[in-house]
C-alpha cells in the first residue's frame, strides 16, 4: 500500500508537469544532484560514491578531485567483504554506511558493486563480491537492504557485463543467453527481487552489439519485466550514447547532465514521432517516485556514531580477512620476537583507486597496533613500494631486513600491490607482485623459515613464495581499521573465518579467459560461456593455489552428517529440499564457520560445471558445541537457463547435493531424483559443441563455435566512420583533420590532470579509450560543439568551425 501510495502521488506530480520541468528531472542538475522543480516542491537530492564507504564530492575551483571528499567511515572492500560469507554483516555495514549518508545529506548511495569477477585481471575487482552469482546476489541484497533500511537509496551497478577497464565506454559484450541470464544478470535478479532497489545504475559497455543504457533487453525486458524492478534506472557518468533510444527503452536519469542540449533532442524526437510522450511520463514518473522516497526517508529515525562505524568496519575485517596457509605457525603467542618488514607495515594497502575512494576518517597501521599491544618487534622496511631505487639502495633494505629476521623468532611481511597496479580505469596487465616482494620473501627464508606473509592487494594474485612461509593471510583491502583486525586474528583474539569469494589460480594459463578478456578495444567475446571461475577450475580439475571457498581457521570443525529431511523418492519443479546439516566444533576456540551447500548433476544432456553454489549460512561456534543447520532449497535452484524455452528449467536426471568445505573438498553428500516430465528442455543445438562438455582447447574456441552458442553471428560494434559522438578519441587518429584535433583535444586534457592523483592516474589511462560523447563531460562543452569536432575529423570544416565557435 504504501509503494502504491508514492507511485500514484508521483503520478499526480508528473501529470501537473511542463514539457520542460519534465525534461528537466531525466538529466542530472551537475555531477552529483538532480534538478529541482519548486513549483511542486520537489527538492533536488543527491546521490554520491562509494560502494565501501561515503564518498561526498568537495569541489574547489570547479575541479574534481577524486582524493578530495568529506572525511568518512572506510570499510573494507568487497573484494574483502564477499569472503565473510555473512548476510547479516553485509546488512549491517550497509546500515552503517546509511547512517553517514543521513550525516551528509545524501539521498542515494551509488553502489553496490554487483558485476561478476570474469578475470583475475579485471582492474576494478576489489569494488566486486564474487565470481558466482549467487554469492554476489545475496550480498548485494543484504547490502542494499542495510542501506535502504534507513531511508536512503542503493544503486546496484553496473548493469551489466561490465567485466573489465579496458575500453570499457565502447567495449561490446557479447555473450549468450545461457551465460548471460545464470552469470552476468543472476546477480542483480536476485538483488532486485531480495531487496528492492531504489536504483539500478547501467553500464558504459554495449551487450550484444546494443549500449546498455538503451538496451531494451536489459532494461525493460529482463529488468523491470522478469525480475520486477520497480526502481529508476542511471546511466553510469557520461555513459548514455542515444537520447532518445535510451529514455524510450527503459532509462530514468541521464548523469552527470554537464552536456546540455538533451531537452532540444528530446523535443524534436517527440516531434517527429521518434519518441512518446507516454515513454517521457513513463521515464519521468521513476525520478519523481525517487526524490519522494528520498524525501520520506529522512523521517526514518537513525542513531550515528563515528566509534561505532570504525569499530563495525574493524569487525567486517576480522570476519572476512583470510587465513590460507597455517604450518603450525598461528595464532602467535605475544611472548614472540618479531621482525615486521615492509612499507605496508607503516602506511597499508587499504582501498582501491578510482571513484570508490575514501578519505578516511581515521585508519590505523600493523607498526602501531603492534606498539601499542607492547609487541616485542623491530621494523624493517625491507622493499620500496612506489619509488623506484638504485640496486645498491635496494639491497641496503634487503640487507637491513635480513639482519631482523636472523634475530627474531618470527617474521611477518607484509606484501601489496602499487597504485599503479590495480584502480578503476584500466585493467592489471598480469597477477604478478613487484619482483622487490618475492626476492625479500625467498631471500629472508634463507635465514628464518617462520615467517607469515600478509597480503594487501584487491585481487588475486601469484604466490611463487607459498612453500617458502609458513603462514600467509589474504586481507586483500581491508579498510581503515583492517590492521587491527589483522592483529587480532594473528594473535588468536579473533578465530580467522572468512573463505575465499574467488579462485586463487596459480598463473594467467589457467584461466579458461586468458584469450578472451580485453584483447580488443571495441569487441569481447565471452566464449566461456558459463565456464567462470571455479566453474571451470573444478570441471577441468584444474590446479589452483586456494579454491573458491577456501580458508582456514583457529577451530576444527568436523562436518558430521547431511539429512534430507523427509526425502522422496523424486522430487518435480515446485517442490521444496529441507536438508540439514551437522557439524562439531572439537576446539577450544569459539568462532565463526561459513558452510556451504553446492550441487550438481550426474551425467545430465545439458553440460553443466561439476558443482555450483546453491546455499550457504555463516554460523557461530562456541567450543565443542555441535549444531544442526537447516537449508530450504528450490528445485528450481538446480535450473539452467534453457535458450530453446526462453526461461530456466531444471533437467530431469540424478543430482548430488554436497556440503563443502571449498569448491574442491566434500565434506558430506547426498542426491535426489529429479522427474519433471518436460520434454522441451534439453538444448540439442548444442550436442554438435563439444568444447563446452569435454573443455578441450577451451583458450581455442573458434568463432564458429561461438556463433553456434550465438545462435547466430557475432554482433561485432565496429570502428565509426564516418566520426560519430561514439568513435573514440584514439580513432581521430585515422585521419589527417582528426590527428590535428587529438593533438589539441590531448594537450588541453593533460592541462587539467595531476597524474600524481587516483583520478590522474585513472583518467590518463583511459583517456585515448573515451568516446567523443564523454568529453561532454567537460563544463562548457555543448553537443552541438561535439557535434563540430565529429565535423572537423569527417572534414566538414566550415561546418565544424561555425558549430564550435558559434552558440
Amino acid at each position: 500500500m504504501e509503494e502504491k501510495r508514492l507511485l500514484d502521488k508521483a503520478w499526480e506530480i508528473t501529470n501537473s508537469l511542463t514539457l520542460e520541468e519534465k525534461f528537466s528531472l531525466l538529466t542530472g542538475k551537475d555531477s552529483w544532484y538532480l534538478n529541482e522543480i519548486k513549483r511542486v516542491n520537489l527538492p533536488s537530492i543527491m546521490m554520491t560514491d562509494g560502494p565501501h564507504g561515503v564518498r561526498k564530492q568537495r569541489e574547489s575551483d570547479g575541479v574534481e578531485n577524486l582524493n578530495d571528499s568529506y572525511p568518512s567511515t572506510c570499510f573494507p572492500t568487497y573484494s574483502l567483504v564477499a569472503c565473510s560469507f555473512d548476510l547479516d554483516l553485509v546488512k549491517r555495514m550497509g546500515e552503517g554506511i546509511a547512517k553517514e549518508c543521513r550525516e551528509e545529506d545524501v539521498a542515494v548511495l551509488l553502489g553496490p558493486g554487483t558485476n561478476i569477477k570474469r578475470s583475475p585481471l579485471g582492474g576494478r575487482n576489489f569494488e566486486y563480491f564474487s565470481e558466482d552469482p549467487l554469492l554476489s546476489g545475496k550480498l548485494s541484497g543484504a547490502f542494499v537492504s542495510g542501506v535502504q533500511s534507513l531511508g536512503v537509496g542503493a544503486t546496484l551497478k553496473h548493469y551489466a557485463c561490465n567485466n573489465q577497464e579496458y575500453a570499457r565506454f565502447i567495449n561490446n559484450s557479447i555473450v549468450g543467453e545461457r551465460a548471460l541470464h545464470e552469470i552476468y544478470l543472476k546477480p542483480f535478479e536476485i538483488a532486485v527481487k531480495e531487496s528492492k532497489p531504489w536504483m539500478v545504475m547501467s553500464a558504459y559497455n554495449l551487450v550484444n552489439g546494443t549500449y546498455a543504457s538503451e538496451n531494451k533487453k536489459l532494461l525493460t525486458d529482463y529488468l523491470r519485466n522478469d525480475f520486477g524492478f520497480d526502481g529508476a534506472v542511471v546511466t553510469d557518468w557520461g555513459a548514455l550514447s542515444n537520447i532518445i533510444d535510451s529514455f524510450k527503452n527503459g532509462l530514468n536519469i541521464e548523469m552527470p547532465g554537464v552536456c546540455k542540449g538533451a531537452d532540444k533532442v528530446l523535443m524534436k524526437g517527440l516531434k517527429k514521432g521518434l519518441i512518446e510522450s507516454a515513454d517521457i511520463d513513463n521515464a519521468v514518473v521513476k525520478v519523481v517516485e525517487l526524490i519522494l522516497k528520498a524525501e520520506e526517508g529522512k523521517n526514518i529515525p537513525y542513531e550515528y556514531s563515528e566509534e561505532e562505524n570504525l569499530s563495525l568496519a574493524r569487525t567486517v575485517a576480522e570476519k572476512s580477512i583470510v587465513l590460507a596457509k597455517n604450518d603450525k605457525i598461528l595464532p602467535l603467542s605475544g611472548d614472540e620476537k618479531i621482525a615486521l618488514i615492509g612499507p605496508l607495515a607503516k602506511d597499508p594497502h587499504y582501498q582501491g583507486s578510482g571513484s570508490s575512494i575514501i578519505n578516511p576518517i581515521r585508519r590505523d597501521n600493523l607498526f602501531d597496533v603492534m606498539t601499542s599491544n607492547n609487541i616485542d618487534f623491530s621494523y624493517s622496511e625491507g622493499y620500496s613500494l612506489e619509488a623506484e631505487l638504485s640496486k645498491d639502495e635496494e639491497k641496503k633494505l634487503l640487507n637491513d631486513a635480513k639482519d631482523k629476521a636472523k634475530n627474531s623468532d618470527v617474521v611477518v611481511i607484509l606484501c601489496g600491490l602499487r597504485k599503479k597496479d590495480e584502480s578503476e580505469g584500466f585493467d592489471r596487465s598480469n597477477i604478478d607482485l613487484p619482483k622487490n616482494q618475492v626476492e625479500l620473501v625467498k631471500k629472508i627464508s634463507k635465514v628464518n623459515k617462520n615467517i607469515i606473509v600478509v597480503l594487501q592487494t584487491g585481487s588475486v594474485v601469484s604466490l611463487p613464495f607459498l612453500s617458502d612461509i609458513k603462514g600467509l593471510f589474504i586481507s586483500y583491502l581491508s579498510g581503515s581499521c583492517g590492521q587491527e583486525a589483522l592483529f587480532n586474528l594473528m594473535y588468536g583474539k579473533v578465530s580467522p573465518s572468512g573463505r575465499l569469494a574467488e579462485t586463487w589460480v596459480k598463473d594467467l594459463d589457467s584461466v579458461p579467459t586468458k584469450n578472451y578478456f580485453a584483447v580488443d578495444s571495441r569487441n569481447t567475446l565471452y566464449k566461456e560461456s558459463i565456464y567462470v571461475g571455479y566453474r571451470y577450475y573444478v570441471t577441468k580439475e584444474v590446479e589452483v593455489n586456494y579454491p573458491f571457498g577456501y580458508g582456514l581457521s583457529y577451530l576444527d570443525v568436523s562436518y558430521d552428517k547431511i539429512k534430507i529431511v523427509d526425502k522422496k523418492k523424486s522430487y518435480n519443479n515446485n517442490d521444496v529440499i529441507n536438508i540439514e546439516v551437522t557439524v562439531t566444533n572439537k576446539s577450544d576456540y569459539n568462532g565463526e564457520e561459513a558452510v556451504l551447500v553446492f550441487a550438481g548433476g550426474v551425467g545430465l544432456k545439458a553440460y553443466h560445471p561439476t558443482r555450483e553454489l546453491i546455499a550457504f549460512k555463516k554460523i557461530k561456534l562456541d567450543p565443542k558445541e555441535t549444531k544442526t543447520i537447516p537449508f530450504d532449497i528450490n528445485v528450481s535452484d538446480l535450473s539452467f537457463y534453457n535458450e530453446i524455452t526462453g526461461k530456466f528449467d531444471v533437467e530431469d536426471g540424478l543430482y548430488n547435493i554436497l556440503v563443502c568445505k571449498d569448491a574442491n573438498d566434500v565434506a558430506l553428500k547426498d542426491d535426489i531424483r529429479i522427474i519433471t516430465n518436460n520434454k522441451s528442455i534439453i538444448p540439442g543445438r548444442f550436442d554438435s559443441v563439444s568444447v563446452y562438455y569435454s573443455l578441450d582447447n577451451f583458450d581455442k574456441i573458434s568463432d564458429d563455435e561461438f556463433k553456434t552458442l550465438l545462435s547466430g553471428d557475432i554482433p561485432f560494434n565496429l570502428k565509426h566512420h564516418p566520426y560519430d559522438l561514439n568513435s573514440s578519441v584514439s580513432d581521430l587518429n585515422d585521419h589527417f583533420f582528426g590527428r590535428f584535433l587529438l593533438k589539441i583535444i590531448t594537450k588541453e586534457f593533460n592541462k587539467r590532470i595531476d597524474k600524481n592523483t587516483d583520478n590522474g592516474l585513472m583518467a590518463e589511462k583511459m583517456f585515448k579509450e573515451l568516446p567523443l560523447r564523454a568529453l561532454g563531460n567537460e563544463k562548457g562543452m555543448t553537443k552541438k560543439k561535439l557535434d563540430g569536432i565529429c565535423d572537423i575529423a569527417n572534414g566538414r570544416l566550415i561546418r565544424g568551425l561555425v558549430r564550435l565557435l558559434f552558440k
